[in-house]
């Protein structure tokens, strides 16, 4: 799900899917904190 949810982000921005669903976003944001998560992240390049 973190990987899907980063996903719309890298991919699919202004889908805004932060604003529908609210506790899904703090969730995330929460997961992408972790650093085994962050050192996965997609770097633009």
């Amino acid at each position: 799900m973190g990987c899907a949810l980063g996903y719309l982000d890298y991919r699919f921005d202004a889908f805004g899917w932060r604003a529908q669903a609210p506790k899904l976003a703090r969730w995330f944001a929460a997961l992408s904190d972790r650093p085994s998560f962050a050192a996965t992240a997609p770097v633009d390049g």
